[in-house]
C-alpha cells in the first residue's frame, strides 16, 4: 500500500510503547469503527476464544506489538480482524485498567463505499490452525 492510501492517524500518544518485565504491564488497543453512513462495526466473538467467547464486540482490538506505535495497532487490528482499512483513525483515550494493562481506545471511520458488511470477522477455529 502506498503512503497516499494510508489512513490519517491522529494521536498525541505516539511515544507510548510496551514496557519491559511483567506481561501485565503491557499495552493493548481497541478501535470502535463507523462506516461512512454512520453504522457501527460490530461482530460476535468466536465461541472458542479465551476472553468473552460468543459475546458481541464493537470494532477490533489486540495487543500492541513490541516497538509498534499503539495508534498503528488500531489500523492493524482492523485489517486483521475485519479486512477493512480505515480512512481516518483518532486516539480518543488512554486508560490504565486495574490489571495494570494500559488500553488505548481509538475511533475509526471507513471510506464511502467500504464494504464492512461483507468483511469476514472470524477467528480460525483451533481445528483450522
Amino acid at each position: 500500500m502506498d503512503r497516499a492510501s494510508e489512513p490519517v492517524v491522529e494521536t498525541d500518544l505516539a511515544e507510548l510503547r510496551l514496557v519491559a518485565g511483567d506481561a501485565s504491564d503491557s499495552v493493548a488497543a481497541t478501535c470502535v469503527t463507523r462506516s461512512a453512513d454512520g453504522r457501527w462495526l460490530a461482530g460476535r466473538r468466536a465461541p472458542w476464544l479465551a476472553s468473552w467467547p460468543g459475546h458481541w464486540a464493537l470494532g477490533a482490538g489486540g495487543a500492541v506489538d513490541a516497538f509498534e506505535n499503539p495508534a498503528d495497532t488500531l489500523v492493524r487490528e482492523l485489517r486483521e480482524e475485519w479486512g477493512v482499512a480505515p480512512a481516518h483513525v483518532r486516539a480518543e483515550a488512554l486508560i490504565m485498567l486495574p490489571q495494570r494493562l494500559a488500553l488505548l481506545i481509538g475511533q475509526a471511520w471507513l471510506d464511502e463505499g467500504a464494504d464492512a458488511a461483507s468483511a469476514v470477522a472470524t477467528t480460525p477455529s483451533p481445528e483450522d490452525a
